[in-house]
């Protein structure tokens, strides 16, 4: 395999790539982990909590809400039922999760709450 240019140095040669998305880095990108070296932007700790766009939670809300109407209906006329609510917040998370790109940021949150609210009364 031949040398290539560093993806942030372009005049620095390597042989060293990424472990996590495979892009060329140089001795100065490089950081070590313990599953072997990565650039700085997958060496960063990485949370499940990540920005969403605004057309991702917008997205999400209209799938959720779209959802939770019915199904709320649904759970007033079996309220009888012990776990249709953990039912139906789970199935609302879900919807708006999916619909918004699996994204699960603050606001995503906020939205497919916002919908499971809506949808229950």
């Amino acid at each position: 395999m031949p040398a290539q240019p560093c993806a942030n140095h372009p005049n620095e040669l390597t042989l060293v790539r990424c472990g996590r998305c495979d892009k060329p880095i140089c001795v100065r990108c490089m950081v070590d982990s313990p599953v072997g070296k990565k650039c700085r932007t997958c060496a960063r700790p990485h949370t499940h909590l990540e920005e969403s766009t605004g057309g991702q939670v917008a997205l999400g809300f209209a799938a959720a809400t779209a959802v939770a109407i019915p199904a709320g209906c649904l759970m007033q006329q079996f309220a009888w039922l012990f776990l249709l609510p953990v039912v139906y917040g789970w199935l609302v998370a879900e919807v708006a999760r999916r619909a918004g790109q699996r994204s699960r940021s603050p606001a995503m949150q906020a939205a497919a709450g916002a919908a499971a609210l809506i949808g229950a009364v």
